[in-house]
């Protein structure tokens, strides 16, 4: 994905309500307020409180792909 230009740091990603947030990071982690955080799972988790979140289909784009979705469009996943 980030090979690809398909997602780049400061791009904001929200969950499917868009009510929760996370800023994608200079060095591609993820920040959720204003911590950073390694993995999309980790990020969710946090943001979501619980330990049952996979990250990669929690966090979307503004044009609504999950993080899932974009390593399936750049033949990563």
């Amino acid at each position: 994905m980030i090979d690809t230009h398909m997602v780049a740091p400061g791009a904001v990603l929200t969950d499917e309500s868009g009510t929760l947030t996370a800023v994608i990071t200079e060095d591609y982690g993820l920040a959720v307020e204003g911590i950073r955080y390694e993995t999309p799972d980790i990020a969710a988790q946090v943001a979501t409180g619980t330990t049952n979140v996979d990250g990669w289909t929690f966090w979307r784009t503004a044009e609504g792909y999950t993080l899932d979705d974009l390593g399936e469009l750049a033949g990563t996943s």
